[in-house]
């Protein structure tokens, strides 16, 4: 069973609440015959947005190196309701569709033989700027 919790606060309380729930133990019948005969850990696997801000000019630069495969939304695939709710989020937060990378950096892509970080491109949105030339945060 999975169960989906946002969290939030700072770095070192997260890296904490991950750590603890990693070592949650629970009972669990292997055998089938209704006894509770060993114990199982808690799949801990986070699931973060980030915001990263860069020069407008280096964003190929970045997405080629960010862990977005060359076909782009590796996840989705697997997970296709996933795409819904990207766009819904893309929405909300007033973002484009990312650019795909022309040439990616492999080793970060999860193959058959190593895990690595699933990258979901969400979006990009430009710097606004008032009429004073100030960036607007």
């Amino acid at each position: 069973m999975e169960t989906y919790v946002a969290v939030t606060g700072p770095i070192d309380s997260l890296e904490w609440w991950e750590t603890d729930m990693r070592a949650i133990k629970f009972p669990r019948d292997s055998t089938g015959d209704g006894k509770k005969d060993c114990y199982v850990r808690c799949g801990v696997c986070p699931m973060r947005m980030y915001k990263i801000v860069h020069p407008e000019d280096q964003q190929e630069a970045l997405m080629n190196h960010i862990g977005v495969g060359k076909k782009g939304e590796y996840v989705t695939t697997s997970v296709p309701k996933l795409k819904k709710y990207l766009n819904l989020v893309r929405k909300l937060l007033g973002l484009k569709k990312c650019p795909l990378p022309t040439k990616p950096v492999l080793h970060m892509q999860p193959t058959e033989h190593h895990k690595a970080v699933a990258v979901v491109p969400i979006g990009t949105k430009k710097d606004n700027f008032n009429v004073d030339g100030v960036e607007q945060l």
